[in-house]
């Protein structure tokens, strides 16, 4: 009886050793990836809502036969990111291409070759052009430049730091940067718009004049994600 009772104990023992070393099958790890796209949101802003207004013209004070240029007005131009920084151009298209009295301007600060927007027509005659141009550019509080290219994925950019005479149709689109850098992504771009209406000559207006002409230039400035 002891031997047998030895025996089953040490047969009792082996199970308990071969329970506690016995291989149990780990619970798995399970790993994620998560983040929430957030929608990058920009505003174009111009000062006095875009609105460039001359005072009121008389037409005796056109000249007889040479165009009568006004004067320079001036606004501040703004794009904002609030939410985030984000990489944007813009481009400008005239909503009056075809009332434009001649193709291009000579505009002191810019030299000859300036694109003309158009002024509206009165009478079926056109009532002048006006010129529109940029400077004073800054990115997020930084002193910026003006770049600009005929295809953004190009990667191929024009800069300029100086006035910039605006392009206008959707053909070139324009990036404010800071300067010596290629488009990167900010929160706030800044630039002061300039514009400068030339009214046609008495002569070429004949018949016009006779009621009240507005002035009725327009331009969309459409923004970029780039």
């Amino acid at each position: 009886m002891k031997l047998a009772s030895k025996m089953f104990a040490l047969t009792a023992l082996a199970a308990s050793c071969s329970t506690a070393f016995a291989l149990v099958d780990p619970a798995p790890v399970q790993l994620r990836v998560t983040a929430k796209m957030v929608p990058v949101s920009c505003d174009v802003t111009i000062d006095g809502n875009g609105v460039f207004n001359y005072p009121d013209i008389s037409g005796g004070e056109l000249n007889k036969t040479t165009p009568y240029w006004l004067g320079q007005l001036d606004k501040n131009f703004t794009i904002n990111c609030p939410s985030a920084a984000a990489k944007v151009g813009f481009n400008v298209m005239d909503n009056q291409p075809t009332s434009a009295a001649w193709p291009k301007l000579d505009v002191d600060v810019l030299g000859a070759g300036t694109r003309a927007f158009g002024l509206g027509t009165a009478g079926g005659k056109k009532i002048g052009a006006y010129a529109l141009w940029m400077d004073s550019y800054a990115v997020d509080g930084d002193i910026g430049w003006l770049l600009s290219t005929a295809d953004p994925a190009s990667g191929i950019w024009s800069s300029n730091t100086g006035a910039t005479g605006l392009d206008n149709t959707l053909a070139t689109t324009y990036n404010l940067a800071k300067i010596n850098t290629p488009p990167q992504p900010h929160q706030n771009y800044t630039g002061v718009l300039h514009v400068q209406a030339v009214i046609n000559s008495r002569d070429q207006l004949a018949g016009a004049l006779d009621d009240n002409v507005a002035l009725n230039g327009s331009a969309t400035i459409n923004l970029i994600y780039l």
